[in-house]
């Protein structure tokens, strides 16, 4: 119960390929936050599973403007620390939204959707 009062209590964020340029302009997250995460994410994380390959050319920068769910899972993950619990929270919250509108409503399965899948089954419990 309090769990689906805490989300509640976020903000509305249109469906829209911007996902996480907007939670960055909410104040979730700072860009450079945003940019570290993701750059430990591809040295820290990845090389350690094989059948995840994040193709070379996928930089920041390319990848909110692009891909930007596939971002938002690679960030989530990096925030499974105590410290950023609340932060998993809310990321999550917006990226299992988005994930399940582009699957079950539009049908758009694309690499990209199956890749954030398997980023968050890799080191978290499946999305709803």
């Amino acid at each position: 119960m309090a769990l689906f009062i805490l989300y509640q209590s976020f903000p509305p964020i249109p469906y829209e390929r911007s996902l996480l340029e907007k939670l960055i302009r909410l104040k979730f997250l700072t860009y450079q936050t945003a940019i570290s995460k993701f750059n430990f994410f591809k040295t820290n994380l990845s090389p350690y599973w094989p059948i995840l390959e994040i193709p070379l050319h996928y930089f920041f920068d390319y990848m909110i403007k692009n891909k930007p769910l596939l971002l938002l899972a690679c960030i989530i993950e990096t925030c499974l620390t105590r410290n950023d619990v609340a932060l998993h929270d809310k990321l999550s919250y917006y990226l299992e939204k988005n994930l399940s509108r582009r699957v079950c409503i539009t049908g758009d399965i694309l690499i990209d959707i199956i890749s954030c899948y398997l980023i968050l089954c890799i080191w978290n419990s499946p999305p709803k």
